[in-house]
């Protein structure tokens, strides 16, 4: 995943057609899927084992992430490096956690055999 949005922000110019009007909801959604995938990677791959410094770890480490993505799109020609961008960054990652918690928390309330 890091590496597609590295070769999405190395792209020169500005969005692509097909994004143009939907940028920050491109970058919240990939950045959601981002901090799922870091979630379940940190919790070990089990739903039900998710802890806040899962949660927070994932949402730190694609924040971060998203720093050095918006300080490299400074030096592709025609990109810039928005705040913006960043805040949909962070809140996308956020957003992906948590679903990703909330079906841990599904799943482990649920009853063997109920369903």
């Amino acid at each position: 995943m890091m590496a597609l949005l590295f070769l999405l922000s190395s792209i020169p110019g500005s969005s692509p057609v097909l994004l143009r009007g939907y940028n920050l909801t491109a970058h919240a959604v990939a950045y959601g899927l981002l901090g799922a995938l870091l979630l379940h990677a940190l919790a070990g791959g089990r739903l039900r084992g998710v802890t806040i410094r899962h949660a927070a770890a994932a949402v730190a480490v694609a924040g971060l992430y998203g720093i050095s993505d918006e300080l490299h799109q400074r030096f592709v020609p025609g990109r810039t490096a928005e705040l913006v961008d960043l805040g949909a960054d962070v809140a996308g990652a956020l957003c992906g956690v948590l679903v990703v918690w909330a079906c841990g928390i599904v799943l482990s309330v649920r009853q063997p055999g109920s369903g």
